[in-house]
């Protein structure tokens, strides 16, 4: 419901895997302003024709970070005026625009990430696994210096 009350979806998260709410909006003809990291990525931006589907903000600065259970992480980090400037060229465009924005979003969810094509691609990489893990296969090793 928020979602569709919504005119624009921001995440910007630094290190995301997938972005559920965005996805949630673009579903429902909303465009998104996100930062071009991990998942946000392949939702931010159509890969088909390198268009966007909102305001894709690029990354300004990576660290590394982590700890000794999750040793590498990389954060994707933007400053507070890049994500100001996102929001206001998004409040720049006309309504209609918006609006034609949207409806790209959501034809875009719709052709990559509707769930037949998910549970296709799904059942397609666990049938490769099955079948070719034996050629595939590479024993762990030990090595001492």
């Amino acid at each position: 419901m928020l979602h569709n009350i919504s005119d624009v979806c921001i995440n910007v998260s630094y290190a995301e895997g997938f972005g559920l709410s965005t996805l949630e909006a673009m579903q429902v003809g909303k465009p998104i302003i996100a930062v071009k990291t991990g998942g946000l990525t392949r939702q931010v931006v159509d890969h088909r024709d390198n268009t966007e589907n909102g305001v894709a903000i690029d990354v300004e600065l990576t660290t590394l970070v982590g700890s000794q259970q999750v040793p590498y992480i990389f954060e994707d980090l933007v400053s507070h005026t890049a994500i100001a400037d996102a929001i206001t060229k998004m409040y720049e465009t006309s309504p209609d625009e918006r609006e034609a924005l949207g409806q790209k979003a959501k034809d875009y969810v719709a052709s990559e990430f509707s769930y037949q094509n998910t549970i296709d691609l799904w059942h397609d990489t666990m049938n490769d696994t099955i079948l070719n893990w034996r050629d595939r296969y590479q024993p762990w090793t030990c090595k001492t210096i």
